[in-house]
């Protein structure tokens, strides 16, 4: 048995112990909180800001759109419509705007080694009323264009920034047009001459509602 002494002691020791196993606990559940609040402030920052603040996101669709070969003297023209995969819905709002738009296009001319040609893709502009009947739309604003010598090809992102009078991209912010909408697609390339669209890139934003105080 303990004397008195080694009895204190003992209870000394243990209490200690326990003490020290605790504080240990105390200092883990401390980091654990801070690890977690860390990991919140990050989500909300990253995530919740860019919906809450933004109202913006980005997409990208595969999708195919190609011209007509013509071997004849005159260009080929080809109509498509394009409905948006992705509209409003996708940013949980009831009212946005595409505020930019990206074509990835392949030019290809297979023309004589002297021989110079050219191909262009337009975006119509909005009207919902030509969705069935893409050859109505008003084409006034450019998305691609290329010239080709020869037996060529080139593979790159175009918006139209080449073509327009206004050396600016095809849609723009204040050109205002609707996400949730659909628009003409014009390909219009001389003979002997291919365009394919193989992906498309666009920023959908929420629109911001203007309000006479």
């Amino acid at each position: 048995m303990f004397g008195y002494g080694g009895a204190v002691n003992y209870l000394t020791r243990r209490l200690n112990n326990k003490m020290q196993k605790n504080n240990i606990n105390k200092r883990m559940i401390v980091k654990s909180m801070i690890l977690i609040l860390m990991f919140v402030s990050i989500f909300i920052y990253y995530f919740v800001s860019k919906i809450s603040i933004d109202n913006c996101d980005e997409f990208k669709e595969s999708i195919v759109w190609s011209s007509e070969y013509s071997n004849k003297q005159e260009s080929s023209i080809n109509y498509q419509t394009w409905y948006p995969k992705y509209n409003c819905k996708s940013l949980n709002v009831s009212n946005c705007i595409i505020e930019s738009l990206e074509l990835e296009t392949r030019f290809l001319y297979v023309g004589e080694d002297n021989e110079r040609g050219e191909g262009f893709i337009q975006i119509s502009n909005p009207d919902k009323s030509i969705c069935e009947n893409p050859e109505q739309g008003v084409y006034e604003r450019y998305l691609a264009y290329e010239t080709l010598t020869g037996e060529s090809q080139k593979t790159g992102q175009y918006c139209g920034d080449n073509k327009n009078l206004d050396k600016k991209c095809g849609v723009e912010k204040s050109y205002n047009y609707p996400g949730d909408s659909c628009y003409g697609i014009k390909i219009n390339v001389n003979n002997h001459f291919i365009a394919d669209v193989l992906e498309v890139r666009y920023r959908l934003c929420k629109k911001e509602e203007i309000t006479n105080e």
